[in-house]
């Protein structure tokens, strides 16, 4: 409950948490397959808009994020 409180999460959220990291490590924490419809994006494209904004972003370190949430994906 301590930790839920401090976290400001719920405790089943920390009960499963901790029941994913008891049964098998550090393993367990990794995130399970969902249900539903499956991704559209893959890794490769996350990382390269990843790249790309951190790169955008440390040539001018003065400026706020210069894209909407659109402008990235172009």
């Amino acid at each position: 409950m301590e930790v839920s409180r401090r976290l400001n999460v719920a405790a089943d959220t920390v009960r499963t948490w901790r029941r994913r990291f008891i049964e098998p490590g550090l393993d367990g924490l990794s995130d399970e397959p969902r249900p539903g419809v499956p991704r559209k994006i893959g890794d490769a494209d996350v990382e390269r808009v990843i790249v790309k904004a951190l790169t955008a972003l440390r040539a001018d370190p003065t400026t706020t994020w210069p894209w909407s949430t659109s402008t990235p994906a172009c």
